[in-house]
């Protein structure tokens, strides 16, 4: 295979977008806004793709993040728990959602420094307790005749996670004719899924309910 033809592939894939779009199913559908509204017994939920616009912003690199948004119009207390939000695909292959701590760790995970090829030289003359006088490395690490061992030179992360946090929907009780509101997250879905149902259950005095949004997954060109 061509230099040419494998560049112009990896060119391609570069500019290829996933898009999560919601398919009717009983409930309303907003396509602007890519969003699914359904309601059962004075409850409404609302979930809707795509709508991360915090720190980072490429979260969705990440993990796959959908907006929820839930009104109580009943005079009950509501119980929403991480374990009755879940994803499932075609396949039915079910999917979790993750607490903002596990998805921090996933992000992190991945920035962290590893070797690169990339060979770097330097050379000095003089000697000091705080000088190297010459050595040789590779980019991430450095190798130095008067330091035993490799040299790993800090590394040094400007991005703020905050809004993973503080715009996370927080599972726990919900009052009588009160709403809440939030992300909830889920490991990346593979990209060989076509479709995919956002399950949302919740607790209403002991009887579990649940309502399903079913979504299909769109390629497009940037």
């Amino acid at each position: 295979m061509s230099l040419g033809l494998i560049l112009g592939i990896l060119l391609l894939s570069g500019c290829a977008s996933r898009q999560l779009v919601p398919i009717p199913d009983g409930g309303s559908i907003d396509p602007q806004f890519r969003s699914a509204t359904k309601s059962d017994r004075g409850v409404t939920i609302r979930v809707q793709a795509s709508a991360w616009s915090g720190r980072p912003s490429d979260l969705s690199s990440y993990v796959t993040p959908f907006y929820l948004l839930v009104r109580n119009d009943t005079d009950k207390t509501l119980i929403f728990d991480y374990a009755d939000m879940t994803i499932l695909d075609e396949n039915r292959v079910q999917y979790n959602s993750l607490p903002p701590e596990t998805v921090l760790d996933t992000i992190k995970a991945d920035l962290r420094p590893g070797l690169f090829f990339r060979p770097f030289f330097s050379f000095g003359f003089g000697y000091s307790r705080f000088y190297r006088p010459y050595g040789f490395g590779f980019n991430t690490f450095f190798y130095d005749p008067f330091y035993p061992g490799w040299y790993y030179p800090p590394a040094y992360y400007s991005a703020r996670y905050d809004d993973i946090f503080t715009k996370a929907f927080v599972p726990g009780i919900l009052q009588p004719n009160a709403k809440f509101e939030g992300f909830i997250y889920f490991k990346r879905i593979p990209t060989q899924v076509r479709y995919l149902t956002v399950e949302i259950g919740y607790d209403v005095e002991g009887e579990l309910r649940r309502l399903s949004f079913p979504f299909a997954v769109e390629t497009s060109s940037r």
